[in-house]
Order: C-alpha cells, then structure tokens, then sequence
C-alpha cells in the first residue's frame, strides 16, 4: 500500500487488513519499488499522486520488470476520469483505476478479484512479509525502517 497521506494509508491498510490481507504500508513510490523487490508482493495499491516516484511511476516501472509484470496494481485517484493525467495509465496493462471518493471497501474488493485465490477458492493467496494486528500503521513503519536499518552490511 503506497500512499502519501498518513490517514490513507492507515484506514486502507486496516480495510485490507480486515479483509484478509498481510499489509506492507510505505508513503512513497521509490519505498513500494524497494519493498516490491526485495520482499515481493501479491499485489499492490497505490496512490495516483504522489511527490517524486508517483503512481503512475511506479506501475511503468513494475510492468516493466519480467518478475512484477503481471501483479496485480489498484490505483486510486482524485483526477476526474477525463484528466488528462490519466493517459499515462490508460497505456499500462492490467491496472484498475479508482476515482475518488472511493469506499476503502472498492479498494479491497478490486484488488480480491485481481488476485488469484488458493486453489480451493478460498481466501486470497498472499506472500507478503507484514501484518497490522492491533498495531497502529505508524508503528509498523516505524519499526520496520528500524529493523531494515540496523540490518547487517551483506
């Protein structure tokens, strides 16, 4: 989940969280690039607007890349579905765009059905590495720019 308006991003993490998702927050493109590749990932959300390595970005350099080429991209977006901005998605394969005010719900729903499920049919298949529990967002973020920090030199 790459957002970089705090409340977004927590009230999203927490849907998707209660939906069933393992939830990796980060507040920029270049961290949902970074997290992407060394961790992987299932499926991403992401905003559309965002300082530096925005959404859209973000989802030319994923499709670009043979290993994330065909994952799973929620973007949700404040432009109108006419903004000229938008064209820079419309050339990108496989991204469902959402325009807001978007239910946090959509956002859950879109990306279930972009994710393929077990093979029973149950539940939605996930690898990603964090999950919310009673902690607050900001906290996992925090801790895990710790834990990545004090990692060892390889």
């Amino acid at each position: 989940m790459a957002d970089d308006d705090v409340d977004m991003r927590e009230l999203s993490a927490l849907t998707l969280h209660h939906r069933g998702f393992d939830v990796v927050v980060v507040a920029n493109g270049e961290e949902a690039m970074a997290t992407i590749l060394s961790d992987g990932a299932d499926g991403l959300v992401s905003d559309f607007q965002m300082p530096g390595f925005d959404g859209p970005m973000l989802c030319r350099v994923l499709r670009a890349l043979r290993a994330s080429a065909a994952l799973p991209i929620v973007v949700f977006t404040g432009a109108g579905e006419n903004d000229v901005r938008l064209a820079a998605l419309r050339d990108i394969n496989d991204i469902r765009v959402l325009h807001k005010p978007v239910g946090l719900g959509e956002i859950a729903h879109a990306l279930m059905e972009m994710i393929p499920t077990t093979a029973t049919g149950f539940g939605v298949a996930t690898n990603a590495r964090s999950s919310i529990g009673s902690e607050r967002v900001g906290d996992l973020i925090s801790r895990r720019r710790r834990v990545v920090d004090n990692a060892p030199a390889r």
